[in-house]
């Protein structure tokens, strides 16, 4: 991972700041000259003291009779006489004429009583700040702000808050150091600002360790004590286990807004992107950019692992890193949406191959697709074996640029996302299913696994890190991790940023989907974690600027394949609504009315995601609306539980199907009818207005409600 210095602005106004400061230091004030009166005594004690100790230099004479009996003392004895002379005469030549001037002075100006007063205040006051106790602060506290509401982080608050952490032995070494008068946080530096905040490296007393410091109550502990939010503290450890380094961040990521993406300048039309140079996605808490490195030349690929909760942002700031592969022509992306929400602006013009769904075909096209490109790896070994021979040079430099670039090789780079891979959750109650969503978690690890060193990607997004949707083994050897807001605890952020992850204070599991959209913890190359604020990308017309850039790019230099150039028969079917309530509609009830919320719940449990966040919430009305426009009738259940709820019929769902595949409109309108559950051989051509039943013919009336017409039955369905 690359990071470039940036340096951001403090948060808030000047004049805001001042208006503070002033207010608490007009409050401070009078409570610090109370103080400095009540120490004028000792001040003043101490003047005395430390003039007479000047006048029978003590420390020298205590010196001479430390060496009485050694050589050296005939010869301090000589510097003792030479130096109270030399005292002597400064005495005479200075004293006098000071005392003289005085003298002609006051006797030339009489000063009024008030002066005099003025100038017995103001020495009182003056032996008041010498007698002040040393750990007493010389100054109001408010000159120490940052801001007008946090104390300014210094020596003082950083050592305070460690002695606040709860931890016994790091509160005993610095109260027992305090005591005898020394440090027992030793501070390499003093706090210091580095870009967007401050910075300070110290180590800790023997016996404490940085990792103790970062556990869960002693970081709020800490937190609380430096009066910040826990989030804008970073605590890592430096070069050994009792070397912290510490930063406080002026703001939280979640505050810092605007973040620029280079890549989709302001001004000025889309350029080419090197795959191969750091991609930019956002800024750290020190205000630098940050970036992901997804292909190293002479290196490979790296498979990548992009986690966090619904609505955490990781779809779309995992895009970014696929934005950036679509703007270099030399790669080849294949896109797999399981989640079905759609990547149509980059998929459709410019993907080598694009999916969206969940289903089990959709399963089955990804396992196809993912055999075809283990034989594209077995075609590249052996052109790396053919170039051994005839390129020794290109062979010994690996998987370098160069041979990503040249066209006759095929050797390009290869892209492979996958949204979401909830589906390969394997059912053993269905044998033929398991088998194959087995085999395709079998094959992100190989594929991953394999193609590295031949230019392969493959580039996982999910909600959750757990071995029945993806490998651990994937997740222990995932090059490049990126962690939004999770739920779990240390063992899921474990398996997601890396083994002890959670242990140095890298907590995504403390983060808010609500709150902290777009916050992520990033790993790299090494071993160093980044809490990053991805810069936000999901404008529309952005993404379709970006991708149709990006297909005038592989125009331009005749690398356009596959659908995108029409070389594969595009896959029209993306499941939308209609097909999702279509595939979990329960088999044994092909003719009852289900309430939208226990439709919901269904599409839920099957589907996650956005169906997921409306059934928590409780918002089942959100689903009629929309099914609404594609013209879903809409029923009331007049038995069971849920008897006077709206819901819908499987009828008219297959009704919408058919009029959407067919282009044909399907009937607009909310039309509601009373369904009785214990005639589910009613005739479902009711539906439209002024058709013939069984019973007699029936209209719309107010409100949707079917009504028999004069000279009928009128016992048609209620």
């Amino acid at each position: 991972m690359t990071l470039m210095t940036t340096d951001r602005p403090p948060e808030g106004s000047f004049a805001r700041r001042a208006r503070a400061r002033l207010g608490g230091f007009l409050l401070a004030v009078p409570g610090w000259l109370g103080s400095l009166l009540r120490a004028g005594p000792r001040g003043l004690g101490l003047v005395l003291a430390g003039a007479f100790h000047f006048a029978r230099d003590e420390r020298r004479a205590a010196r001479i009779d430390d060496m009485a009996g050694t050589g050296h003392a005939r010869q301090l004895i000589e510097e003792e006489i030479h130096q109270r002379a030399m005292k002597i005469r400064t005495a005479l030549i200075v004293l006098p004429p000071l005392a003289l001037g005085v003298a002609v002075y006051a006797g030339a100006v009489v000063l009024p009583w008030w002066q005099w007063t003025l100038l017995g205040l103001v020495g009182w006051l003056v032996c008041g700040f010498i007698g002040l106790p040393e750990d007493a602060p010389k100054v109001p506290a408010v000159l120490y702000m940052d801001s007008g509401l946090e104390p300014k982080v210094d020596e003082n608050l950083i050592t305070d808050a460690l002695s606040e952490c709860g931890i016994t032995r790091l509160s005993k070494s610095i109260a027992e150091g305090r005591e005898k008068g020394f440090r027992a946080v030793q501070f390499h530096d003093t706090p210091h600002r580095d870009g967007a905040g401050i910075a300070a490296s110290l180590s800790l007393p023997a016996g404490v360790t940085v990792r103790q410091v970062n556990d869960d109550d002693q970081r709020e502990a800490f937190a609380g004590a430096m009066k910040r939010a826990e989030e804008r503290i970073l605590l890592t450890r430096g070069e050994h286990e009792n070397h912290l380094k510490l930063f406080v961040a002026d703001q939280a990521l979640r505050d810092v807004t605007d973040i620029p993406w280079p890549l989709l300048p302001s001004t000025g039309g889309i350029k080419p992107f090197n795959i191969f140079d750091p991609i930019p996605v956002g800024v750290d808490l020190y205000g630098r950019q940050t970036t992901v490195t997804l292909f190293r030349s002479g290196r490979g690929g790296r498979f990548g692992l992009i986690a966090g909760a619904t609505d955490s942002g990781k779809t779309v700031s995992g895009r970014l890193i696929v934005l950036a592969a679509a703007l270099d022509p030399i790669v080849e992306l294949h896109i797999n949406d399981f989640k079905g929400e759609g990547w149509d602006e980059i998929g459709l013009p410019v993907a080598h191959s694009y999916r969206s769904g969940e289903t089990i075909e959709d399963v089955e096209a990804f396992v196809e697709r993912l055999e075809q490109t283990r034989i594209e790896i077995r075609r590249r070994r052996e052109v790396r074996k053919q170039l051994r021979l005839d390129e020794p040079e290109l062979y010994a430099s690996g998987y370098s640029e160069a041979l990503a670039r040249r066209k006759d090789l095929g050797c390009h780079p290869i892209v492979i996302v996958v949204d979401e891979p909830y589906p390969f959750v394997v059912d053993k109650s269905n044998k033929a299913e398991a088998k194959i969503k087995q085999q395709a978690r079998h094959l992100v690890y190989e594929v991953g696994r394999q193609g590295r060193s031949m230019g392969v990607v493959v580039l996982v997004m999910l909600q959750s890190v757990k071995d029945e949707t993806i490998p651990k083994v994937f997740s222990d050897n995932a090059g490049l991790r990126a962690c939004f807001a999770i739920e779990g605890d240390s063992t899921s952020v474990n398996q997601a940023l890396g083994d002890g992850a959670a242990g140095r204070g890298y907590r995504p599991d403390r983060l808010s989907a609500q709150h902290d959209p777009g916050v992520a913890y990033i790993r790299g190359e090494g071993t160093d974690i980044q809490m990053t604020r991805f810069a936000y990308v999901d404008n529309p017309a952005d993404l379709t600027a970006i991708a149709e850039a990006g297909r005038q790019f592989r125009i331009d230099t005749g690398r356009l394949t596959g659908m995108a150039a029409g070389e594969i028969e595009p896959d029209d079917h993306h499941p939308d609504l209609l097909d999702h309530c279509e595939a979990i509609w329960p088999p044994e009830a092909p003719n009852r009315v289900i309430a939208f919320v226990e439709l919901l719940d269904l599409l839920a449990r099957r589907y996650h995601g956005d169906y997921q966040r409306l059934r928590d919430a409780g918002d089942e009305t959100t689903l009629g609306k929309r099914l609404r426009p594609a013209g879903v009738h809409t029923h009331q259940v007049t038995a069971g539980p849920l008897k006077g709820r709206k819901g819908v019929r499987l009828i008219d769902i297959r009704r919408a199907i058919e009029a959407r595949d067919t282009d044909r409109d399907p009937h607009s309108g909310d039309h509601q009818r009373d369904i009785d559950l214990d005639n589910p051989d009613t005739d479902p051509d009711w539906l439209s207005t002024g058709v013939s039943s069984a019973n007699g013919t029936v209209v719309l009336g107010p409100g949707g409600v079917a009504e028999p017409v004069a000279g009928s039955s009128g016992d048609g369905h209620e």
